[in-house]
């Protein structure tokens, strides 16, 4: 009834993951990404990783791996993370969870830094430079971090989300909060 929904689609989509049907679900996301162009919850980054996972750069089931450690503790998510991007280093998704889960902005940011080397979909490409701007921020770089938000915020290839959260971010840095 509601074509243009993506919603169903990418519900759809994620019961395919849950059942191991990796191509039907990169048909579903695909669908979604087409239904909405500028990003819907995580579409375009399940979309590079299954296709990341068809051609063999990553291994199969990892993009499956990234979404359900969400509901783990931080250190255990920390200890799979670390494992996944150890074996296979070009998966800036989990790059990108990885540098969320690390205790210092170093850390985060070197994280942050493999994860935009490799590539990332739109998507995983707005958090990274987000998170680097924040990090940046943190380490009194408050000039770097403005240039990064307010490039991520003005590049159309931004998703919506990220477009909007770099501007919230970019709002608060520049009011010192």
């Amino acid at each position: 009834m509601a074509r243009s929904w993506p919603y169903p689609v990418y519900d759809a989509a994620w019961t395919y993951i849950l059942k191991n049907d990796a191509a039907r679900a990169e048909e579903k996301y695909d669908e979604v990404n087409k239904l909405a162009p500028r990003g819907y919850f995580t579409t375009k980054t399940a979309l590079d990783c299954l296709r990341r996972e068809r051609s063999g750069e990553i291994g199969s089931g990892a993009y499956k791996i990234l979404v359900l450690l969400e509901d783990t503790p931080e250190s255990d998510q920390r200890r799979v993370l670390s494992a996944l991007v150890q074996k296979w280093p070009r998966f800036p998704a989990a790059w990108e969870k990885l540098s969320l889960v690390l205790n210092d902005d170093i850390s985060r940011l070197a994280a942050i830094e493999s994860g935009l080397m490799y590539e990332p979909d739109d998507e995983t490409k707005g958090a990274l430079l987000l998170n680097k701007a924040l990090a940046l921020d943190r380490q009194g770089k408050k000039g770097d971090a403005v240039k990064i938000l307010g490039s991520l915020a003005l590049d159309p290839q931004s998703t919506m989300n990220s477009e909007i959260t770099a501007k919230f971010a970019l709002r608060q840095i520049l009011r010192g909060k």
